[in-house]
This record gives C-alpha cells, structure tokens and sequence, in this order.
C-alpha cells in the first residue's frame, strides 16, 4: 500500500508543473479581488444598477400593457418566476396606482375609464380566426392552462385558435423538420358552430401551412377533401 501511494505521488509531480500551488493560490485571489473591485470600487451607471424589484415591476407594467387584463398566474406562466415574488409585485404596483384591481385580475389604472359607462355598440362583422404558434406572446400568457385544456392521446399541439378573441380550438398534428403533418383540428364549440367556422378556419391554418407541402387532414374527425 505504501509503495503504491509513493508511486501515485510520484506521478502526480511529474503531471503537475513546479510551483502550481502557488499559481492556483493567486488566481484564486485575483478572482475575489475581482469581485470586490466589481460590487464595490467599480462606479457602474445607474441604469446597470438597478434592483431586481424594480426590474420585476418593470416586467409586469409592459406585461399589463401588452395583454391589458392580466393575474398572478400569467404572470409566472410567461416569465416563470416565483409566485410569491410575482403576488409581492403586483400588490407593489397597486399601491403605487399603477395597476387597479379588476374582476379577479389587474388593469392599468390608466385604462380603468375605457371601462366605465355603458358598452359601446359594436357593428355586426365576420367572425376573426387566427391560428397562434405556441411561441406566441398571448400563447406563452395562458400557457398554465391552455395546456390542460387542449390536449390529444396521439397528435401534439401545433397552435391554438383565437376566434374572435376567445381562444376556442387547437391544430393537431406532428412536428417535423421538414413538412408539418397537420392531422386534425378540434374546437370546443357546438357542431352548428364549428361548421359554420369551417371555412375561416381553414384559411387561417393555411396563412401559417402551406397546403400543397402541410395540407390538413380533418375537421373535427372528418376528413378534408383536397
């Protein structure tokens, strides 16, 4: 045993460079002199100081602008930050008015007038479709759930169907890296409904997918006729 530890010695001198404990001894101290120059000596601009909860509600007040009703829970799904932290910021930018407190969620407090009084008429129109990638901003917002409520035993989800502003649907099928194979489309709708949507559907998938390389297969289960 002694024998082999000498030799284990012995190699590990010829291995290692003459004097390298003294050389990891002063890179070790120049990294923490490094660190200290970094948080303390250093003058660094205002805008690189920042603190993270000033940079959190910063996060949420864009977040609020771009989907203009949010709550905690599309908060995290979309930056996927601690829900503690998020409920801590949110009651921050109440208390300062930035956000107003709204049918179980938040507004801008700016935007709370458009709100009051009575609904303005809206003009009869065509239905609006749009088939949003996962990736999309809105998507990523009402991830936490869109997730349990669209989902298929054998196809994955490619998108989801935004029908006049409500999302009602998904486009199932299966990732490749070539073509997409888009197998079906399911939407939570009554039959009457979905059918009367057929057509505007199906120009919306095929803004995204080219039918000629990506044709879709069904509607609702049934096959499509090509």
């Amino acid at each position: 045993m002694y024998v082999m530890k000498k030799k284990e010695f012995m190699y590990t001198k010829k291995i290692l460079p003459e004097g390298w404990k003294k050389k990891v001894l002063a890179a070790v101290f120049l990294a923490v002199l490094g660190n200290i120059l970094v948080q303390y000596v250093i003058p660094w601009p205002e805008f690189m100081t920042v603190s993270y909860e000033a940079a959190a509600e910063e996060l949420v007040r864009r977040f609020a602008w771009l989907n203009v009703w949010i709550d905690a829970a599309m908060v995290r799904s979309f930056y996927r930050l601690p829900l503690k932290e998020i409920k801590g910021v949110l009651e921050r930018l109440v208390s300062d008015e930035t956000l107003e407190p709204y049918e179980g969620g938040y507004i801008r407090r700016e935007d709370l007038p458009l709100l009051e009084g009575e609904p303005a008429e809206v003009p009869e129109k065509n239905h609006t479709v749009f088939v949003l990638h996962r990736n999309d901003f809105l998507v990523k917002s009402n991830e936490h759930w869109l997730k349990e409520r669209f989902t298929h035993a054998e196809y994955d989800v490619l998108g989801y169907l935004l029908i006049d502003g409500e999302f009602e649907g998904c486009l199932l099928g299966h990732f490749r890296n070539g073509p997409f194979e888009l197998e079906d489309v399911a939407v939570r709708m009554e039959k009457g409904a979905a059918d009367a949507l057929k057509e505007d559907i199906r120009n919306a998938v095929e803004l995204l997918y080219d039918p000629e390389t990506s044709p879709l297969k069904r509607y609702m289960g049934e096959a499509l006729e090509r």
